[in-house]
């Protein structure tokens, strides 16, 4: 598994990524949330914005192998 990255070195060409936020509302989970967004390096896709103050990210997983 992928270890998370700063977000400055996320790709910049609109790949889609998990972008990891802090969560200070308590909201969410208790430490923060991810979300699958795409970046172009200053905006993110998602509709509700939730990849504005990401810290952090990831790879999109592969989806799961059919046993």
């Amino acid at each position: 598994m992928t270890q998370w990255q700063l977000i400055e070195t996320a790709p910049k060409d609109g790949t889609e990524i998990l972008a990891w936020q802090k969560d200070e509302t308590g909201l969410h989970q208790p430490n923060g949330f991810y979300t699958l967004v795409r970046w172009d390096g200053r905006h993110f896709s998602d509709s509700e914005s939730y990849g504005q103050g990401s810290t952090h990210w990831m790879p999109k997983p592969p989806p799961p192998e059919d046993t």
